[in-house]
């Protein structure tokens, strides 16, 4: 039997900046949730993940600021609930990019096509988890 634990507890801030250090400290991905060091793709999750996009950036912080013994019993429950929950951190974000969106008429980008098709450097993905103004400042003409 696994113990319970409720995501919803966590801190939207804290896990913003723990997603922040985690994309400054260790790298950015694109195309993939994270990478490990050789740059093959891996689980956000993988112990040897050493890069990581900005949707793989919030969950490895939600689970890294999970108590240690539900990581050890981390299971398909876990995640089905993590990234359920992981919804009301990135449910602003998305907004944020809807808000500021320059081309009128057309679909904003989800967080995954921001960090892989908009963003060219891990600043501006840090700028969006943190909401720090525009989004699109200096990357669409």
């Amino acid at each position: 039997m696994t113990d319970s634990f409720d995501f919803n507890t966590l801190d939207p801030d804290k896990v913003i900046e723990e997603a922040c250090h985690l994309l400054s400290t260790y790298g950015w991905s694109v195309g993939e949730a994270a990478r490990k060091s050789t740059g093959a793709p891996c689980e956000w999750y993988d112990k040897d993940a050493q890069s990581f996009c900005a949707l793989g950036a919030i969950w490895r912080a939600m689970y890294n600021l999970t108590p240690k013994h539900i990581q050890e019993q981390w299971n398909s429950e876990y995640e089905r609930t993590l990234n359920s929950v992981s919804a009301y951190i990135t449910d602003s974000i998305e907004e944020s990019l809807r808000v500021h969106y320059p081309h009128s008429g057309r679909c904003a980008p989800s967080i995954a096509e921001y960090n892989d098709d908009f963003a060219s450097e891990v600043t501006h993905v840090t700028r969006l988890l943190r909401d720090e103004g525009d989004p699109y400042q200096n990357l669409i003409s």
